[in-house]
């Protein structure tokens, strides 16, 4: 656990100090952690899960995927579901589509068409 929760914090480019006031503990605590001499209770694993914007299960070593689940509305939830029974053909018209999109979205307001 402690190398993930130094990695994350590394990753979001927040010192020992600025996590250790995110999660209400000292920076001498949170260095404790970050060294794998001290572990966090529940309430301040998920406080750092959050502020590292990790899942407490990557923390904890129990997957490898940093990030939680999405959480879809109905309406993504649905395009989900329609995109999982096209054929190769329709996804890759969609994922062409996505991309055009994005491509689009990422330009300066003057530039888009």
């Amino acid at each position: 656990m402690n190398l993930r929760l130094k990695e994350a914090r590394q990753q979001k480019g927040l010192s020992q100090s600025e996590l250790a006031d995110l999660a209400h503990v000292s920076r001498q605590a949170y260095s404790l952690y970050e060294r794998d001499l001290r572990r966090p209770n529940w309430e301040t694993m998920i406080v750092l899960a959050k502020a590292l914007d990790v899942s407490v299960d990557y923390l904890l070593g129990l997957t490898e995927d940093p990030f939680p689940a999405v959480r879809l509305d109905a309406r993504e939830r649905e395009i989900v579901r329609t995109y999982h029974m096209l054929d190769e053909r329709g996804k890759d018209m969609i994922d062409i589509t996505l991309k055009e999109q994005s491509r689009y979205a990422s330009l300066p307001e003057k530039e888009a068409p």
